[in-house]
């Protein structure tokens, strides 16, 4: 999809899936403080690691709220 808005991209799910896969939020790398996915010696991605992140952004997205 290349550089789109936070908006773009849930209107483009809600287009896509209907509103029962609506997303909250969408968040980019550089938000979660990574410039590249985790990725694990095969190059398949580290989700745990991945979700230690998101989980970091939340919470600190909720303290500042």
């Amino acid at each position: 999809m290349g550089s789109k808005t936070e908006a773009q991209i849930q209107q483009h799910v809600l287009d896509l899936f209907g509103k029962d896969y609506a997303l909250a939020g969408a968040v980019g790398l550089q938000q979660l403080g990574l410039e590249d996915f985790p990725l694990n010696p095969t190059g398949k991605v580290m989700k745990i690691e991945l979700q230690k992140h998101v989980d970091a952004y939340l919470l600190e997205k909720r303290a500042n709220a």
